[in-house]
């Protein structure tokens, strides 16, 4: 799934509504609202997915683990290796795995609705 897919599924988890789709050079997002949308880069972005979405994040050396609630059961969402102690890259594993868990909740809740 390319990022640009994976961002209008976590659009769509999140109830972000989306206004057009724009693609720049290297970079997939989202314009929304007169500006961009792209929590896969955007800490701000990641952070109010994360909050709108009530998802538990666990941050270790080892990785990222994002937990959320899907029909009343708090089930594991994302997992993103850390690749070290870096913190850039500890924060792009976050970013990710925020995202991830916003489709893995899009994908979890059509299959309840069938």
């Amino acid at each position: 799934m390319t990022d640009l897919e994976l961002l209008k599924k976590a659009a769509a988890a999140s109830g972000v509504v989306e206004l057009a789709n724009e693609q720049t050079p290297n970079v997939a997002a989202l314009r929304i609202f007169g500006g961009y949308w792209d929590p896969l880069r955007n800490d701000g972005d990641a952070f109010v997915l994360a909050v709108k979405l009530r998802l538990a994040i666990f941050i270790s050396t080892e990785g990222v683990r994002v937990e959320g609630v899907v029909d009343t059961e708090l089930v594991a969402l994302a997992w993103e290796g850390s690749y070290g102690v870096d913190d850039l890259r500890l924060a792009a594993a976050t970013r990710r795995a925020i995202v991830n868990a916003a489709v893995e909740i899009a994908v979890k809740k059509a299959a309840i609705l069938g």
